[in-house]
């Protein structure tokens, strides 16, 4: 898409590709190439292949101790909590541990983008992740973690609890494929990535 040199006077071209929009763990093969005067030049032919997208044994459960999904990915009734009726649609997993508050940790690494209070997530963290995708954890009674902290899997980030519209004890997990981790059509069902 474009070249640092003055076209004829040299023997060297760099060149740009844009290379969004590409499968994932595919082979792709290009020949760069110069139009001067009429004339076509051809470069070297090269080969690269992309990467795959991370694997499931990637991730991990972001809580160590027995737990139960209290509520599934997708359509559901709306729940009455805190005088207002929620979303119809659930666009994450709520994990619980029998009432217990225990250790909340990332999917996976990353970076965190959101560690603050709404009234409907309550304590909440937002991670973003090598990938480009994003991870978001609810309803925390405490964070550990702020904007800007790099996390490993073995970062504790925060508790679980029942801050904002939560009728008990547990934590909303929602994974998003781009930043908009509240649109639900960018989420889907963390179990399909989870062991």
């Amino acid at each position: 898409i474009g070249t640092d040199t003055s076209l004829p006077n040299t023997l060297t071209f760099k060149f740009w590709y844009n290379l969004t929009g590409l499968a994932s763990n595919t082979k792709y093969t290009f020949q760069p190439f110069a139009v001067i005067n009429g004339l076509t030049f051809y470069g070297s032919k090269a080969s690269f292949t992309t990467a795959s997208p991370s694997s499931p044994s990637a991730y991990q459960w972001p809580i160590k101790v027995a737990y139960s999904i209290t509520s599934g990915y997708g359509p559901r009734e709306p729940i009455y909590v805190n005088g207002k009726w929620t979303d119809n649609y659930h666009n994450g997993i709520d994990l619980a541990s029998g009432g217990n508050m225990v250790a909340v940790y990332p999917i996976q690494d990353g970076a965190v983008v959101t560690a603050k209070y709404d009234s409907i997530g309550g304590n909440y963290i937002v991670i973003k992740h090598s990938n480009g995708w994003y991870s978001y954890y609810g309803h925390l009674s405490k964070m550990l973690v702020k904007a800007g902290d790099a996390v490993k899997k073995s970062t504790q980030i925060g508790v679980t609890g029942k801050t904002g519209s939560a009728t008990g004890i547990h934590l909303h997990l929602t994974v998003a494929k781009s930043s908009q981790w509240w649109v639900n059509s960018q989420c889907f069902d963390p179990r399909s990535i989870l062991p």
